[in-house]
């Protein structure tokens, strides 16, 4: 269940939410529509969802679908390839992967969406269909959809609401005509480094504490300094004048 939670329920003179209409329209780059939601909802097949955040792994060139979640080797190797012989899970009637054997013990704990289809055969248009929900326009570029549930959820606490490890997937990941407010916030660096540093968000060094001008950090304090030396002599904060460097004229 895919759902973008407005902030309030703002109901409108067909009584369906505001935040229902949003979610719909997440709901059909799923393959599912409003009239689908409504009779879903109707029947209590429906239900809000839990999740106040979402991690989203792009993994563009990766795996295909028949490789990881959806094998079919029914299909013959023309189409599936070498990986013929998918394993069981947990889960009674589903399998998944040969390659993915820890995965399959924990099918209870995730869900697998094999309904979402598109007919855009080119990657870079397919990719923009995908995150934002609409195919791409000559004269308007559309927000991805972590730049509408920053608008819809706004910020909470010290984060950003929508964040990209570590660069950002160019148009695909663009807040467009939402503006610039929404735009993700783009991390840098490299996770595999040792020291994981966040552009614009990497602390100072830590600074030493500084001594008080004119003394020494080892320096005693100055009522001690007064009872062991005669008043007239040396005071806390000055020092003694060094003597004259003597030439061989001079003696």
């Amino acid at each position: 269940m895919v759902g973008i939670q407005a902030p309030n329920g703002t109901r409108h003179c067909g009584g369906v939410r505001r935040r229902d209409f949003l979610r719909a329209g997440a709901l059909s780059i799923a393959g599912l529509t409003l009239v689908d939601w409504l009779k879903m909802h109707a029947y209590g097949q429906a239900t809000e969802g839990k999740a106040k955040s979402v991690i989203q792994l792009w993994m563009a060139g990766g795996p295909t679908h028949l490789d990881t979640f959806d094998p079919k080797p029914e299909a013959g190797e023309e189409y599936c390839g070498p990986l013929d012989s998918p394993i069981e899970t947990n889960v009674p009637g589903i399998r998944i992967g040969q390659l993915l054997p820890l995965m399959a013990k924990q099918a209870d704990k995730y869900s697998i969406i094999r309904s979402f289809t598109h007919t855009d055969e080119g990657h870079e248009t397919a990719t923009y269909v995908v995150q934002t929900g609409t195919p791409p326009t000559a004269g308007l570029s559309y927000p991805s959809i972590g730049a509408v549930v920053a608008l819809m959820k706004g910020q909470e606490g010290g984060l950003p609401p929508y964040i990209t490890l570590t660069e950002p997937l160019g148009r695909f990941s663009e807040s467009g005509f939402l503006g610039s407010k929404y735009k993700t916030f783009v991390t840098g660096g490299d996770p595999n480094a040792e020291q994981f540093t966040v552009k614009g968000l990497v602390p100072p060094p830590p600074r030493c504490p500084r001594p008080r001008r004119g003394r020494r950090p080892d320096a005693p304090p100055a009522r001690a300094f007064a009872r062991t030396h005669p008043p007239g002599i040396l005071r806390p904060g000055l020092s003694l004048p060094r003597e004259p460097t003597r030439t061989g004229q001079d003696r």
